[in-house]
This record gives C-alpha cells, structure tokens and sequence, in this order.
C-alpha cells in the first residue's frame, strides 16, 4: 500500500520531546519527516514543494510521500496525482470510505499549539 503524509502545520516544541511519545520507530521517522518539511515551508515558502515532489528525496522515496491540502481540502501538491492540484477533494474517500482529506483538514484547524493527529487510511497499492 502506497502511504501518504499530509503535511497539516509544524507544532512548536522540540522534536526530541514530541518524538518520544511514539512507541513505534516508523511512526517517529514519519512525524519527523512532517516536522522537517514544515520547517522547510517557513523557510523557503512555496519553493519547498518542488524539492517535495523530487523522486528518490527523502520527501518522495519508496512508499512514502508528501502531500498539501488547503484547510478547505483543495489539493495544493501531490506527486502522484497532478491533476488534483487546484480541485476541491475534500470528500476524497480511502478504501473503506473515510473522508480523509476532510478529517485531516479538521486537524489543521485547530488551535496552532493543538493541531497534531493522526489520520489513519487505506490506500490502494500502486500497481506497475
């Protein structure tokens, strides 16, 4: 199954502390992963997303990638699908119907301190 990230907002505090609440080290390298590619957004502003969309960075490699959606659900990046970007996709449903774009938009809305979730989802694989 193809996993996704969607970068949502970075959560002030240092990664050290926010890292060790995760049991699993894959969860801790994927919240990193977000924290680091918030960082780059405040940094660098809308260039960061063309490194994002790199094949074989650290922000687009094996199954894992970045994508960007507007708190509204518009599609501002994703990699693997283009021709989302500009549309609405809010009511974008994984394999078992959850709304995904529109449950992670509603954790990019919540108080700056506040907004960190999870958003877990079904992905079809990628078949070559």
């Amino acid at each position: 199954m193809w996993q996704g990230l969607i970068l949502v907002r970075s959560i002030p505090g240092s990664a050290p502390d926010k890292l060790s609440g995760y049991a699993y080290e894959d969860t801790r390298r994927l919240v990193a992963l977000v924290e680091q590619a918030a960082a780059l957004m405040e940094q660098k502003g809308e260039d960061a997303v063309r490194e994002f969309g790199r094949k074989g960075s650290k922000w687009f490699s094996g199954p894992y990638y970045l994508f960007i959606y507007e708190p509204d659900g518009t599609c501002v990046f994703h990699p693997l699908q283009p021709d989302w970007i500009g549309k609405n996709m809010s009511e974008l449903r994984d394999m078992n119907g959850k709304p995904m774009v529109r449950l992670v938009a509603q954790v990019g809305k919540t108080p700056e301190n506040d907004a960190s979730d999870w958003v877990f989802y079904l992905w079809p694989t990628k078949r070559n």
